[in-house]
């Protein structure tokens, strides 16, 4: 296939007529020739504009073979077919058309020609378009903390089971309510908010569970969450269609679905909405493909824009993510599949498990386009309820002080066990289990909580002979009555292993 180059001389009103001759030739002869240019062209209105000396007659003609096409037809149209679709068809047409093509007319070439037309028209037309970005007002206030500004569009990103669908109940009853719940980071500060919740997964009565938990563990009434619903400033959909459904090769096509969310966003005048998950509200053919994502996408970020209600839509995490743990929170490209949603969102928030302690989580917000990004949030998850909790800074320097203290109560108290600090990593010997059973606490805290307490002198090492007779290990004992040496800068593990 040769190269095209647009040039000025090109981009007239003759050769124009004469590339939308062939594009008519190509497509009543060849199917596929309709969705290969369809494809290309997709919703740009970029055929037939009216123009002096320009005949309305391909417009019209252009129009019947579309509504053919999309009627299912799968075969290339008789002459009766397309009078069916548009009376203005006759015999002439269709020789006109076809004469006009040559062997290098394929339908990609004469797309992406009347692509570049239509750009220099527009350009030859309306010229640049200049805006005035020193008279241009703020992007708006967040509506939660870290959160998102009105009318724009983010990504909520997470494993399976991971609890996204707590986090967000909680976020949106505190937009609703004004009220701090149990995740203060993403709290909401101010007038109450107008919410809805768009999920495919869940029930009704699985959501008033969760919702009652959530209000339960923020220390507030279960039934807390009910005159938001009544006052219709927290809102329920659970039984939605797909909101865009893709057939074949084309671009995926917002529903029905879609266009009543859109009007119900802005006539009741919501001002946050979440969509639960992304791969039911879209039924994509490929879930992996771009393009397709990259549509759905951009349509949510328009919805958003036009009706001034943020948009947040929850999607899956990556396994290869999921097996990072924590360490994949700050990744905005955590996602599964490609990354056209979170590079068109404005906003993402991420959040992961810990894969040695499933109930310990972090969250973090790895993409704010309106403000700054957070990081270092810790949540632990109430394994009886599932819901989360926000674990300060504080909190954790308090229990982790309290557990250093607890270890160096016990070897006190014990001088009898020899404890090994590498057997209490990895729980591989009878004292090392009968310490972390006495503490109820886990291996890896238990091993942090014994370098600080050797790092901070209270307690050291010494050398015992091994059972087994071949060689010494090192063993927890109390500091000496006139204290240890200062080993500031040498290596934990090489000291005491």
């Amino acid at each position: 296939m040769n190269t095209f180059t647009p040039s000025p001389a090109f981009v007239n009103m003759s050769e124009t007529l004469n590339l939308e001759n062939k594009l008519l030739g190509l497509c009543v002869t060849e199917p596929e020739s309709f969705t290969a240019a369809m494809n290309i062209i997709g919703e740009r209105d970029i055929l037939f504009p009216p123009a002096a000396g320009h005949n309305p007659v391909r417009q019209k003609l252009w129009a019947g073979l579309c509504a053919y096409y999309r009627d299912g037809m799968d075969a290339a149209p008789t002459l009766r077919d397309l009078q069916t679709y548009e009376p203005g068809w006759d015999a002439a047409h269709l020789n006109n058309f076809s004469a006009r093509l040559s062997p290098d007319d394929t339908p990609e070439r004469i797309a992406a020609r009347l692509v570049e037309l239509a750009e220099e028209r527009d350009m030859n037309t309306y010229g640049l378009k200049f805006s005035s970005v020193r008279a241009a007002g703020e992007p708006g206030t967040p509506l939660f903390r870290h959160g998102l500004v009105p009318g724009s569009f983010g990504v909520a990103v997470g494993p399976d089971g991971a609890g996204k669908g707590f986090l967000l109940l909680d976020v949106l009853l505190s937009c609703a309510s004004g009220h701090t719940m149990s995740v203060p980071s993403l709290k909401h500060e101010g007038e109450p908010l107008r919410c809805m919740y768009v999920g495919y997964e869940d029930p009704p009565e699985v959501l008033r569970y969760r919702l009652e938990a959530v209000c339960k563990d923020a220390s507030l009434p279960a039934d807390f969450w009910c005159p938001l619903e009544t006052e219709g400033r927290l809102q329920f959909v659970t039984d939605a269609t797909p909101l865009f459904i893709q057939h074949g090769g084309e671009t995926p096509q917002p529903t029905a679905a879609f266009k009543a969310l859109s009007r119900h966003l802005k006539e009741n005048s919501m001002d946050l909405c979440v969509i639960d998950p992304f791969r039911a509200a879209a039924l994509l053919n490929n879930e992996a493909d771009n393009s397709a994502r990259h549509a759905v996408a951009v349509a949510l970020r328009d919805m958003a824009d036009d009706t001034g209600c943020a948009m947040v839509i929850v999607h899956h995490a990556s396994k290869g993510m999921g097996r990072l743990g924590r360490a994949a929170v700050r990744d905005h490209q955590m996602q599964s599949g490609g990354g056209a949603l979170v590079t068109a969102a404005r906003w993402v928030l991420n959040l992961t498990s810990d894969t040695a302690e499933p109930d310990t989580l972090e969250l973090a917000v790895a993409k704010n386009s309106y403000g700054a990004r957070l990081y270092d949030v810790v949540l632990e998850r109430n394994p009886h309820t599932g819901t989360l909790r926000e674990v300060s800074h504080t909190e954790i320097g308090q229990t982790r002080e309290r557990l250093v203290g607890e270890v160096v109560d016990f070897i006190h108290a014990h001088p009898e066990l020899q404890i090994n600090p590498r057997a209490v990593k990895f729980r591989s010997s009878a004292a090392a289990k009968a310490l972390l059973e006495t503490l109820n606490a886990k291996p890896r805290d238990v091993f942090a909580a014994i370098e600080q307490a050797v790092s901070g002198g209270l307690l050291t090492t010494t050398e015992v002979p091994k059972a087994n007779k071949t060689g010494y290990v090192k063993i927890l004992i109390p500091p000496p009555a006139g204290g240890v040496e200062d080993t500031e800068g040498e290596d934990f593990e090489d000291d005491i292993f």
